[in-house]
Order: C-alpha cells, then structure tokens, then sequence
C-alpha cells in the first residue's frame, strides 16, 4: 500500500540525503542534489558555482534550497552563462532533472560504489544508524528493507561499504514484538544479522 511505499522511501532517502551531504550535494532536495551530482560527474560543479557567485553576488549553497521559488531566476542566469544557453533551457533542464528523479536502493548502492572508486585502496565506507529499533518498531518489512540496502551495499560495492546499527533492545526482542511475520522473514533477518550475547557472570 501506498503508506508503506512511503516508509521505505523515507527510510532510503535517509541514507541517500547522508551520502548526498559526505559529497557536497544538497541533503534534503533530492533532485537538486542528483543536478550537482550529475555536474560534478562530468567535471562542471566547481566552475558552475564559481559562475553563480560571480553572476549573482550569492553562493550556491546559500541559494541552492530555495531553487524552486525565490532563487529561480538566479539559477536560469547563472546556468545560461555558464554553459552559454538561453535561460528556458536551463528551468527545462531543472524541469526534467525533477520530474525523472528517482530513487532506488541499486542506484543508491551505485553511487557509494562510484565513491568509494574515487579513494584511496583500502577506503571502507561505513553508515551508522543509531536506535534503529525506534524506527523499525512493529513493521519487519522495514527491518527488510534495512536488511536489502545492507545487503546490496556489500554486493555492489564488495564489502568496502557497511551498515553498522545500534539498538537498546536486542535482536531476539525486536524480531519477537513483530506481528504476522512470515517464518521466512525472521529466517532471513536472523541469519543476516546474528547476535552476540555475553554472559554477564563473566563480565568484568
């Protein structure tokens, strides 16, 4: 249903706005975001905000988040200057960069990829969810998804990128509180994330 469609574009979008962010991107507008990152990947975001600044007397970043409304018009100017283009072209541009965003673990999973091919051998990537059991709460198919961008980030990427959680119940507990999960769910979450417990009598 469309409620759950939401919740794990919402719970993606998080990890999305994060690696958005670690690259200088915008976090919170996803499609401005995917313009700076489609700028950088062909060698033109430093020059296009060197260009903005110049033409407007504002930085990028200053200007980026009200791009849909107060910034418009400095964005058709500085764009037009910059690839030398009329200003239609550049809200066309804006226009069709909006309306064929999308996001999608895979594709999500190819730009950690592509970042982490652009470090130094040996660079791992690691993503830190912390109380992750508040947001999990009684829906397992958010545990799955959790589990599919975890999983896909170790196939796509070979293991330099991780999904590290923390939670103050454990696992057995979190896995118990779910309702109508099917046996297969709580096979697959349980063998992908498996708990350490350590027995208190010899802790020290």
């Amino acid at each position: 249903d469309m409620e759950r469609l939401f919740d794990n574009k919402v719970f993606l979008e998080v990890f999305v706005k994060v690696m958005n962010e670690l690259q200088g991107f915008i976090g919170n507008q996803g499609y401005i975001a995917q313009f700076e990152h489609d700028l950088a990947s062909h060698g033109q975001f430093d020059g296009f905000k060197a260009t903005y600044l110049a033409v407007n007397g504002n930085t990028w970043e200053k200007d980026r988040p009200a791009l849909a409304t107060v910034t418009r018009a400095a964005f058709g100017k500085a764009y037009a200057k910059h690839f030398a283009v009329p200003e239609a072209e550049a809200y066309s541009v804006l226009k069709q960069v909006r309306d064929t965003y999308r996001v999608s673990i895979e594709s999500f999973a190819q730009r950690v990829k592509a970042y982490i091919d652009t470090q130094p051998p040996g660079f791992r990537l690691n993503f830190f969810v912390d109380e992750v059991g508040q947001f999990i709460g009684q829906d397992s198919k958010r545990m799955l998804n959790l589990q599919t961008v975890a999983e896909t980030l170790a196939t796509v990427c070979h293991g330099r990128a991780w999904v590290i959680v923390t939670s103050q119940a454990n696992l057995e507990s979190i896995i118990g509180s779910f309702r109508n999960m099917e046996a297969q769910d709580i096979s697959k979450i349980k063998g992908r994330f498996k708990p350490r417990t350590t027995d208190s009598r010899h802790a020290r």
